[in-house]
């Protein structure tokens, strides 16, 4: 299928000319903030039918986007450690209500980007994922179980493995965006294939998933815990 865009204007709507100045050349920003940084930007800024407007703000904040996904990502796999091992099946294992809540919001979000990618609103499609991967992910579930990696070794190991999925399932949704920061990371993925290319679109968890609502109240009271101490002026690691 071919898919034609509407015409690329600059931050305030302008036409990009010569005359003007206001064109932004492609290589200067590859070279500067990567190939995925300028093409996460382009993609998530399409609406079908519709001129975009683009400027340099669109791909500095797809560049931080970008590096927040490479630090979770390193996060994860020094965690996971040399030896990690995952399961076959995720769903077979005792999970807790963190991890029922996250997979209940990314049962819903990969959901919602195959339906919106379906449609061609490639930028809408990514605005689901953005969310996911910045408030759940990274923000709210890695935060929580930085705690519950230091408890027995049954929780270690259920922890180690969902986050090991998860990333795995991003980064496979995640490619169509961003193909070279999502194949290089995978290829350190333990138990990894040859390419990315390889893999099956992500689907939803096929689980029974009776303890998210718990966790999402978990989530709840920790941002009003973290909303209390900036307003008092708290370190935050102030018990």
């Amino acid at each position: 299928d071919c898919f034609i865009h509407g015409l690329v204007r600059d931050e305030f709507g302008r036409k990009m000319s010569k005359s003007l100045g206001n064109g932004i050349d492609p290589i200067d920003v590859v070279k500067e903030y990567g190939v995925d940084s300028l093409r996460y930007a382009l993609a998530t800024t399409v609406t079908p039918g519709l001129d975009m407007s683009f400027g340099m703000d669109k791909i500095r904040s797809a560049s931080t986007f970008l590096n927040k996904i490479w630090n979770a990502s390193r996060y994860i796999l020094i965690n996971l450690g040399d030896d990690f091992e995952p399961v076959e099946d995720v769903s077979k294992l005792k999970l807790s209500a963190a991890d029922q809540y996250l997979y209940k919001n990314f049962n819903s979000t990969i959901e919602a980007v195959k339906k919106n990618m379906d449609k061609y609103e490639l930028g809408q499609a990514s605005k689901y994922l953005y969310n996911f991967i910045y408030d759940i992910f990274c923000s709210n579930y890695i935060e929580i179980e930085k705690i519950d990696l230091k408890k027995d070794e049954e929780r270690v190991k259920v922890v180690k493995n969902v986050l090991y999925d998860v990333l795995k399932r991003l980064l496979i949704a995640l490619f169509p965006f961003t193909p070279f920061i999502a194949e290089d990371i995978y290829l350190h993925l333990p138990k990894h294939k040859k390419s990315i290319y390889e893999e099956e679109y992500p689907s939803k968890l096929k689980k029974r998933l009776t303890k998210d609502k718990i966790g999402a109240s978990i989530v709840e009271m920790i941002k009003h815990v973290r909303q209390i101490k900036v307003n008092a002026s708290l370190e935050p690691n102030y018990k």
